[in-house]
């Protein structure tokens, strides 16, 4: 009959518990990471939308001046009204991706936060098992040794 060899289960226990706290840590680093770089773009964005805002309240107070305005200036200003208005059509297709990247944000919370709980439950049980199955029995002999010499 064949024999099975027995498996080192300390180190399997001690394999499991640092499993889960390599999972526990690079889940938290991979999430700070990619919020970084979210909110980078979203403070981009806004920075962009808030110089929009400002570019349109210039030009309709350039507007209500219009009597006093030359023909040349007023055809300038239209001119500079239709590049803004092209620039707000851009602006809208700006705050989809800001909505996706809010999703993004928070869908990256979800999953960081489901990989750190899976973590935490394979560390606990890995070094649950590790110091109840073996490390109490070791501690025992090294007792039992202590005492001999």
């Amino acid at each position: 009959m064949i024999t099975v060899p027995t498996l080192p289960t300390d180190n399997l226990y001690k394999f499991l518990a640092l499993a889960g706290l390599v999972i526990v840590v690079l889940s938290d680093v991979l999430q700070n990471a990619r919020m970084s770089a979210i909110n980078e773009k979203l403070d981009a964005l806004r920075v962009e939308a808030a110089g929009t805002d400002a570019e349109s309240k210039s030009i309709d107070a350039d507007l209500a001046r219009g009597s006093a305005l030359t023909s040349h200036e007023r055809e300038l200003l239209w001119q500079r009204r239709r590049e803004h208005t092209l620039h707000l059509a851009e602006s809208g297709a700006r705050l989809a991706i800001v909505d996706r990247l809010i999703t993004e944000q928070h869908d990256i919370q979800v999953w960081s936060d489901v990989a750190s709980a899976i973590g935490a439950v394979l560390m606990i049980l890995g070094f649950g098992l590790w110091y109840h199955k073996v490390q109490v029995y070791q501690d025992r002999l090294l007792r039992a040794q202590a005492k001999d010499t």
